[in-house]
C-alpha cells in the first residue's frame, strides 16, 4: 500500500519539530509534499529502494576500505536511518567525518536546508576539482 508506507516514511523521517511545521519557507508543508512525492513514484520503484537498503549487508567491511574523504551528515531524530548508526560507519572510514543535525530527522535536506547546503559546500571547496 503506497500511501501507507509514504505516511509510514514521512512520519519516522521527520523530526518531532518539523512534524508541526518550521520550514524556512512560509507555508511549506514538508510531510504532506514528501508523501506527495513518493505518491508520485513510479509504481514498485518504492518497494525496490527498500529492499535493496535491506539487502545491502557489507557496509562497514567496505567502508575500513575507503581511502578518500568521506562526509556523513545525520538527523539525530532520524529513525530511517539512525545517527548511532552514522557514527558506527564513520568511526569505521579512516578519512571520515560526522555532523549531526538537532532537530532534525532524515529528511535533513528539507528540514534544514540552508545548514544542509552550508555544510557540503565546506565539505566540497578545498577538493581540488
Amino acid at each position: 500500500n503506497l500511501l501507507s508506507a509514504a505516511e509510514m516514511i514521512t512520519d519516522w523521517s521527520f523530526s518531532k519539530k518539523n512534524h508541526i511545521g518550521g520550514h524556512p519557507l512560509p507555508g511549506y508543508w514538508m510531510i504532506d509534499s514528501s508523501v506527495q512525492l513518493i505518491m508520485a513514484s513510479t509504481a514498485g520503484i518504492l518497494a525496490k529502494d527498500l529492499i535493496a537498503c535491506n539487502k545491502y549487508k557489507n557496509i562497514l567491511e567496505i567502508g575500513k576500505k575507503l581511502k578518500q574523504k568521506v562526509f556523513f551528515i545525520s538527523g539525530r531524530e532520524d529513525r530511517m536511518t539512525p545517527a548511532i548508526k552514522a557514527k558506527e560507519l564513520s568511526s569505521n572510514i579512516q578519512n571520515s567525518s560526522l555532523t549531526i543535525l538537532n532537530e532534525c530527522g532524515h529528511m535533513m535536506m528539507i528540514e534544514k536546508p540552508q545548514e544542509v547546503t552550508n555544510l557540503i559546500y565546506n565539505f566540497v571547496k578545498n577538493f581540488d576539482l
